[in-house]
């Protein structure tokens, strides 16, 4: 969502729009912690006023967002609706659709997929090329519309139980497996609003 162009901007607290602490992730939900500092790197980068020497304050993280990359995603599924989300490769499945489709934290490279295998409890992501394990810190998985009882789920990076690259199929992927929460839910053609930080 970001910071509110103007008004009260504070270290801490929970008031989304008002909180760095809560726009950064940082603490837990409804205990974003007051305990940083200006000088840290990741307020510094939000802010855009990197560097040691430049001078900061709250005024400058007035329409700032923490969010890299925002997408809806349309739900779609294998024939036995075991996998569901959005995958180009149909070896996979070929269903849902992603947009606008590029991944804004790897210079525009497009979505191959990302779903949630319910048999196997794993939710994968895809992009083209071949790149890193880096880009983005978490991805979260939220309701637009369908089932509103449909879970968030937020996964980190650093937690996925694989990183890899195929030269063959051109693309990186992540796997977090152990997700028993399917937030893709259970009806196709439904919106999810699927956010990179």
């Amino acid at each position: 969502m970001g910071l509110a162009t103007s008004g009260t901007i504070s270290m801490g607290g929970n008031s989304t729009g008002r909180s760095i602490a809560k726009e950064l992730g940082i603490g837990i939900a409804n205990v974003h912690t007051s305990t940083i500092s200006l000088a840290s790197n990741n307020l510094r980068v939000l802010a855009g006023k990197t560097g040691n020497t430049t001078t900061i304050s709250l005024s400058d993280f007035h329409g700032k967002s923490n969010v890299l990359d925002t997408q809806t995603l349309i739900v779609g599924s294998n024939s036995g609706g075991t996998r569901r989300g959005y995958s180009s490769l149909s070896f996979i499945f070929s269903g849902g659709s992603m947009s606008d489709g590029t991944a804004n934290w790897k210079s525009g490279s497009a979505y191959r997929l990302l779903y949630i295998d319910t048999s196997q409890n794993v939710i994968s992501l895809a992009v083209t090329g071949i790149h890193s394990n880096s880009g983005f810190t978490s991805m979260k998985i939220s309701y637009i519309n369908g089932n509103p009882n449909d879970p968030t789920v937020t996964v980190q990076r650093t937690a996925a139980s694989s990183f890899s690259t195929s030269g063959y199929f051109n693309f990186s992927s992540w796997a977090w497996s152990g997700q028993t929460q399917n937030p893709f839910g259970t009806i196709n053609n439904v919106s999810k609003k699927i956010e990179f930080f």
